[in-house]
């Protein structure tokens, strides 16, 4: 699982640069990926030499369960089975305090209460029941006895799980985790907020001047989103694993060549739509761009920052067409970064190309020129980026 961080440096330098040139937001440069954390405070040393905490605003159940999917999706069944049943036991926690807390009961008091059913998770899942039925009258979801005897030989008999269960078991817990979770919020969502607040990590600098950020990575389970009537009960595991393997890959170009164009036999947009439906190498890792190998390199070049532009429009297009794939904080980030990134590799190219015809025409003032100006604006795009794919 790869946890993208920012430079609290650079992001608020380019927030002043976005706030004076009046953009009213520029999009954040990843700086380093890190490995997860308990206390979720990290130290990050960017590419620029800047050093800065980032503080991780999750609750363990919502970046356990992303590390079960991330697990499936490796192929580790057994250690992602532990991490989705451990997602669900931190949740009964936090069930049970925001409703101990709706009641009115003071948070050291909460903690005071919960250090006595810590260690035994019979008595938090007894706790879970108690508080549901109380605050919504109704009996709450909760595992199947099959999915407990699963959970039980995997984790204490040794069993080695398929994919097949795994996935199962996994889409079992989602829709408990989510069902309570949803009804808490559409009643207590000021309530649930509050709890978000108390209880993710916390950071007190020691020195006033020191740059620390704070950000909520995007989850599979969103706890402090509030709750949409229309919103989706039912989640496919298997699209959620297609996701979170999608950001975790190298975005990359490809050139296509104008006779190979047949390649793409259909309009590009339901090109890309229909990949993306197949769960193929997606439009958001990677760019396709026709060219003709017998044009000059400024037509080549006019030709290759028209389509790279036109990436605007297909998301648009796509977002139109499968907005089921919008809802997924992950992949908007991912599309967002590809945009970023599609920009570098135009600007790069335009500097390699000119440089190539630079060193067999040493004295062409014209090249020359353009040479320069290239490698001006790929510095001037380069100096705010921080880190890439």
């Amino acid at each position: 699982m790869q946890i993208h961080l920012y430079c609290p440096t650079c992001l608020a330098e380019l927030t002043r640069i976005g706030r004076e040139s009046g953009i009213e937001s520029i999009p954040p440069i990843l700086s380093d990926v890190y490995e997860l954390l308990n206390d979720g405070v990290y130290t990050v040393h960017c590419t620029k030499g800047h050093v800065g905490k980032v503080v991780l605003c999750n609750l363990n159940f919502e970046l356990l369960y992303d590390l079960g999917i991330n697990a499936i999706g490796d192929g580790y069944y057994k250690e992602a089975v532990t991490s989705i049943t451990s997602s669900l036991e931190r949740f009964y926690e936090f069930f049970i305090k925001t409703i101990w807390r709706v009641k009115g009961l003071d948070f050291s008091l909460i903690d005071s209460v919960w250090k006595e059913l810590s260690s035994q998770s019979e008595r938090q899942f007894g706790a879970y029941i108690a508080a549901y039925s109380f605050a919504f009258g109704a009996i709450p979801p909760y595992m199947s006895n099959k999915q407990k005897s699963f959970r039980n030989n995997v984790i204490h008999k040794g069993e080695i799980p398929t994919r097949e269960k795994t996935v199962k078991y996994a889409g079992e817990i989602l829709e408990i985790i989510e069902g309570a979770l949803n009804r808490l919020k559409e009643n207590y969502f000021d309530t649930v907020k509050e709890s978000f607040n108390h209880y993710v990590p916390h950071y007190e600098p020691k020195d006033p001047s020191e740059n620390f950020l704070t950000i909520n990575h995007p989850t599979i389970i969103r706890t402090n989103e509030p709750f949409q009537k229309d919103q989706k009960t039912e989640r496919d595991i298997e699209t959620l694993i297609s996701l979170v393997l999608q950001a975790r890959k190298h975005r990359r170009m490809w050139l296509i060549n104008e006779s190979e164009k047949k390649q793409i036999s259909v309009d590009y947009e339901q090109w890309l739509a229909k990949r993306i439906r197949q769960n193929q190498d997606n439009g958001d890792s990677e760019y396709h761009v026709v060219i003709d190998p017998n044009e000059t390199v400024d037509v080549f070049l006019d030709k290759l920052g028209e389509q790279l532009e036109e990436y605007d429009g297909i998301f648009s297009f796509l977002h139109e067409d499968q907005p089921e794939l919008f809802q997924s904080d992950m992949l908007t980030i991912a599309l967002g970064n590809t945009q970023l990134l599609a920009r570098l590799y135009f600007l790069y190219s335009k500097v390699k190309l000119y440089q190539i015809l630079l060193n067999n025409c040493p004295n062409d003032q014209t090249l020359k020129e353009k040479y320069d100006k290239s490698e001006r604006e790929l510095e001037e795009y380069h100096k705010n980026l921080t880190y890439f794919e």
